[in-house]
């Protein structure tokens, strides 16, 4: 009998241990060190201390079990203002504690992005209960709401994803040794880096081939975008060696690898392809394309004489005109930085051709832009720079007549199918008359 007592005293000795054990660990959730917030001497009644208070308090408040997922931004350090402030404390052990916006109080406990009101009753919205206080000062605090004031607080929003939209060259055509700008269209992606990947496209079905230099990393702008600039090369595409070799590029992002593809190709060519007649001046581009590639580079020959186009501080280029639809000239000023300082735009009027005399007349119609980093000191200092866009009448000299083209294989190929088929019809009309006789 004596045996049997004592194994079921023994037994519920062991019962009332797991169940104190149970309720230690239910009242102290157990999380990880980096999601707790602050602790509490017991679940209700309670003083508070700070998460790694020397009272070794049990009962944890933490934030992935209050807002169901590990907070991303952990740092206990007080923003500026208190304003992920959520309680005041007396001490960091064993204190009472006070609502966020008072000031009572020497110890602030603030975590990661947490924005935290005292209030009377329910949390309101999106806000979660963290705990609640007996009074907005010189409180015992609660895990629950079993209090009067609670202390509701909201979590930063996660971090949107970064999407990569669209890729593509700044022009579709141009010539060996030139700079053409690469061009990634992105949202939140501010600040991330890009790293870029030329490559030219092998039309047998080949691997495509790599080439000398990749363009610079660069990071995603605040507007989104992301522009380097590749100075084109040239390469043999293969037969005939005459033609222009095709380039595309992949964007990547740094961070997580996700990439983009242009979703134009770049053409090439070793030589400016000769100037065909009718392309004088940059208006003469009937196409926004066109325009913008000025293959046959004649933005130099399109703006004022007085234009240095040669100045590497200077940038001459065609530029469409969305307003008028039509092909303008510009002159770009940079400072020693390479930063732009500001652009004169001319809008180009001509009723004159280039039949009569050779040359074109134009009336150049200005208009002085500044750019958006040129801040009032800096067009202060330019106001001569502005003051020298002045609208004006050119005369530009008329390309020469074209040449004809020396035969190229195709041409060559095409003359001898022309004159098989010549002598095969000579050869069918002889073949008719001996019959006949």
């Amino acid at each position: 009998m004596v045996w049997k007592k004592e194994g079921v005293l023994f037994g519920l000795a062991i019962l009332l241990t797991i169940f104190f054990n149970l309720n230690i660990i239910e009242a102290g959730t157990m999380c990880a060190d980096n999601q707790i917030i602050l602790r509490l001497s017991s679940p209700t009644n309670a003083h508070g201390e700070v998460w790694n208070g020397a009272g070794g308090y049990t009962t944890e408040i933490c934030y992935d079990r209050i807002f169901g997922a590990p907070a991303v931004n952990t740092d206990r350090t007080c923003q500026s203002l208190n304003t992920n402030k959520v309680v005041g404390l007396s001490a960091s052990t064993n204190a009472h504690a006070e609502d966020p916006s008072l000031s009572n109080y020497p110890i602030n406990v603030c975590y990661g992005d947490l924005s935290c009101t005292a209030r009377t009753g329910s949390c309101v919205g999106n806000e979660s209960l963290v705990v609640s206080l007996s009074a907005n000062t010189n409180a015992h605090l609660s895990n629950s709401s079993s209090y009067p004031v609670s202390i509701c607080c909201t979590a930063a929003a996660p971090p949107i994803s970064c999407t990569l939209n669209s890729a593509s060259w700044d022009v579709t055509e141009t010539v060996e040794g030139q700079n053409v700008d690469l061009e990634v269209i992105t949202t939140n992606c501010q600040g991330l880096a890009m790293s870029f990947d030329v490559k030219e496209r092998d039309g047998f079905g080949g691997s495509d081939d790599n080439v000398a230099t990749n363009p610079v990393n660069v990071n995603v702008a605040l507007d989104g975008t992301a522009v380097t600039n590749w100075t084109a090369e040239w390469q043999a595409e293969g037969w005939p060696e005459s033609d222009p070799p095709e380039y595309y590029f992949t964007a990547t992002l740094v961070s997580t690898g996700e990439n983009i593809q242009s979703s134009n190709e770049l053409l090439v060519y070793q030589t400016i392809p000769e100037l065909p007649e009718g392309i004088v001046i940059c208006s003469d581009y009937g196409n926004q394309q066109a325009c913008n590639d000025d293959l046959y580079q004649v933005a130099d020959n399109s703006v004022p004489a007085s234009v240095d186009c040669s100045d590497p501080n200077v940038d001459c280029s065609c530029s469409w005109n969305t307003g008028t639809m039509s092909c303008d000239a510009s002159w770009t000023q940079q400072n020693s930085s390479g930063s732009d300082i500001g652009t004169c735009y001319y809008v180009e009027s001509s009723t004159d051709t280039c039949e009569d005399d050779g040359y074109l007349t134009v009336d150049l119609i200005a208009t002085w832009i500044w750019d958006s980093s040129c801040d009032s000191a800096c067009q202060t200092q330019n106001q001569p720079l502005a003051a020298s866009c002045q609208s004006s009448q050119e005369v530009f000299q008329c390309p020469a007549q074209i040449p004809l083209p020396f035969f190229t294989f195709y041409n060559l190929l095409a003359a001898l199918v022309l004159i098989a088929i010549v002598y095969w019809a000579i050869s069918m009309r002889k073949r008719k008359r001996r019959r006949k006789r």
